[in-house]
């Protein structure tokens, strides 16, 4: 949120120490690969993170979709 809906640079730092689940290199990887975990957010998270897909793409004048909304 911070760094999608709030613009905030952000880093994210791990080690192998910190890995307490298999499960959450799954995590990490979906993250890297698509920018996304499925179920992460709350349904009030997804409409604030849509609301501002939709005013950025209003802002450069471009159709609000799904895609669109990413970039």
């Amino acid at each position: 949120m911070s760094a999608g809906v709030d613009e905030k640079m952000t880093t994210f730092i791990f080690v192998d120490t910190q890995i307490i689940k298999d499960d959450m290199l799954e995590d990490i990887n979906n993250i890297l690969n698509s920018g996304d975990v499925p179920g992460i957010y709350k349904k009030e998270d997804i409409e604030k993170i849509d609301q501002v897909g939709n005013n950025e793409c209003i802002r450069k004048k471009m159709q609000p979709t799904k895609m669109n909304k990413l970039s």
